[in-house]
């Protein structure tokens, strides 16, 4: 990728560099960089996040370089939340770093270790918050390498590519060609899920007593486009202790209703608190009477992209509610 190349996205303008200018308090390592020029807030106008994608097994390097070309910043805070972890002497969720010629590198990130876990990176300054919604998230081994021969992740989109870490602006992914990729990419793949194929292996199943997933034989045709979904099987989802998250509705539940629902999640009273599982809007869920069958279909590039059903503690999370109704 072309070091004088700009990418605009979350009010940052993005551009692959090298420098060894660094705060002191960030990690000092020599490499490539990727810079972010402020230039206005966040306005929220941004459909889909940038996310930083990284295999299992692996960290995230200093890449990120913050350069103030206004010169008005004096200091600036990092925050994750979820289970990443800034490495900066020592394991910690805040950082702050101070300008030093203009620019400023976040330290080292441990993404954690649960595959498809998911945390987010903000960067505040006192005046204001310069990016919101920056998403970390974890795939499995080999997964990164496949996201270059997925058509509709083009060249623009993918800011930054190595072997274990890749940054991807999601705004600039092509969802609009989605049917004609899945059409032209019918054969089924070799085995497992992170195949290039345009449709995307079918069944996730979920039991509560499994610490991943099983993939299992079958076919699913999902949009990439929310909002996320669950199919109920039965007419009383309710009186088996189903709840949901509705869709884009913050720090409450609903009782579950068959046939469908649009929504970020769902709960089970046999679950009790503390685990909900997560149905992102590229993913439509099919759940019964069985707690330990429950069937997720997702959009293949955007689960190439990490967005898949999965396991949630709502505890750190503040629009989820800790326990089902």
């Amino acid at each position: 990728m072309c070091a004088d190349t700009l990418f605009q996205a979350l009010g940052v303008v993005l551009v692959v560099m090298t420098s060894q200018v660094v705060a002191e308090d960030s990690i000092h390592e020599d490499g490539p960089l990727i810079g972010m020029v402020v230039d206005q807030v966040t306005d929220g106008s941004r459909a889909h996040p940038i996310s930083i994608l990284v295999e299992e097994g692996h960290q995230i390097p200093p890449l990120f370089l913050l350069e103030d070309s206004t010169a008005s910043l004096t200091r600036v805070r990092f925050e994750l939340t979820g289970s990443a972890r800034f490495h900066a002497g020592f394991p910690r969720s805040i950082v702050e770093a101070s300008p030093v010629e203009g620019k400023i590198r976040v330290p080292r990130i441990a993404p954690g270790e649960r595959r498809f876990g998911e945390s987010t990176l903000k960067l505040l300054s006192e005046e204001r918050a310069l990016a919101t919604d920056i998403r970390i998230a974890v795939l499995p081994e080999g997964w990164i390498s496949n996201l270059a021969d997925i058509p509709i992740i083009s060249e623009d989109a993918l800011l930054f590519h190595s072997k274990y870490v890749a940054v991807v602006d999601e705004d600039l992914v092509h969802w609009d060609r989605w049917e004609e990729y899945s059409m032209h990419h019918i054969e089924a793949p070799p085995g497992h899920v992170a195949a290039k194929q345009g449709l995307r292996p079918l069944v996730e199943r979920f039991d509560p007593s499994a610490t991943d997933p099983d993939w299992c034989p079958g076919w699913c045709i999902r949009v990439p486009w929310g909002p996320g979904r669950v199919d109920w099987s039965i007419s009383n989802p309710w009186d088996w202790g189903w709840s949901v998250k509705p869709e884009n509705i913050s720090g409450s539940l609903a009782p579950a209703a068959a046939p469908s629902q649009a929504v970020d999640g769902i709960y089970n009273l046999a679950w009790g608190c503390g685990q909900a599982l997560k149905i992102p809007d590229s993913c439509t869920a099919t759940a019964s009477t069985s707690l330990s069958l429950i069937q997720c279909c997702c959009n293949h590039a955007a689960a190439a992209l990490g967005h898949v059903c999965q396991w949630i503690d709502p505890v750190p999370l503040p629009d989820w509610p800790n326990c089902p109704i």
